[in-house]
């Protein structure tokens, strides 16, 4: 991983596709569990963000949806992981827009927003950890940055390849540069409005989310789904979770995400 975007993918080529669209993280190594717990059910697509703290969301959208194509990925599922729910609504809008042009894109077939959020409901508190994260130390951010990790470690401690991957992470975001690319994805998230496209968004949408969700509040964004988006089928509330559901609750999350694809006509195995 470094500074150009990549993307790695799992399963049979026959298989319904799953985009995974990290969150502020930006990388693959929080879905260890997740990608174990599908089963190869899916063809899964992962995506890891370059470090670039000059990219905007179109930057994002565009070379996401250069690389699917490239690998003739014309359609499929996109999930959405916290900030990743802003590049999903980012690549909806591009396949809505190329779509009308007859230029050749990726077609989302369904979206689940697993702790994301359509325009962030509290910008005050976007302002507020983004400035936070900004002044403290290096070393602050390390520490805090370890502490999670060393949660999640035990929580996975009888899965080996989630503590490499977890490792992996840690050696990975405690650069200086990692921190400037996920301040930047909070002035994206400042940026963007996708309601309007959320209003006339007719395809399947679901929400998954943690209870102890403290970082993007459930009570805010479900009602406003279920009021506004057309395309919203349903959600689900875990109760032993909190914001990083994928990572936390892996299988859950996944049966719940196979449950869902299969429920629209998708033929998972």
């Amino acid at each position: 991983m470094g500074e150009s975007l990549q993307m790695q993918v799992q399963g049979e080529a026959k298989a319904p596709v799953l985009v995974y669209l990290p969150g502020l993280h930006g990388d693959w190594h929080y879905n260890a569990g997740l990608r174990l717990a599908l089963q190869g059910r899916v063809r899964l697509v992962e995506l890891a963000y370059p470090r670039d703290p000059a990219w905007k969301l179109e930057d994002y959208v565009q070379a996401i949806e250069a690389a699917l194509v490239g690998a003739g990925i014309g359609a499929g599922w996109l999930l959405g992981e916290s900030f990743g729910s802003q590049v999903a609504w980012g690549l909806i809008g591009r396949a809505e827009s190329q779509q009308a042009g007859g230029k050749p894109h990726f077609q989302p077939r369904g979206l689940v927003l697993a702790g994301g959020f359509v325009r962030y409901p509290l910008m005050w508190g976007v302002r507020l950890v983004r400035g936070t994260h900004q002044s403290l130390p290096m070393a602050a951010v390390a520490a805090l940055l370890r502490a999670y990790l060393g949660l999640l470690r035990w929580r996975h401690r009888q899965a080996a390849h989630v503590q490499q991957s977890l490792q992996q992470h840690q050696d990975f975001q405690l650069q200086e540069l990692a921190r400037q690319a996920i301040l930047s994805r909070y002035d994206i998230i400042l940026a963007h409005d996708h309601r309007p496209l959320a209003r006339r968004t007719q395809f399947p949408v679901y929400y998954l989310t943690g209870f102890w969700d403290l970082i993007v509040p459930w009570f805010l964004v479900q009602p406003w789904l279920r009021r506004h988006c057309p395309g919203y089928r349903g959600w689900r509330l875990v109760w032993n979770s909190e914001h990083n559901i994928l990572g936390f609750q892996p299988r859950t999350s996944a049966e719940q995400i196979l449950a869902w694809m299969k429920a629209c006509g998708e033929p998972v195995s």
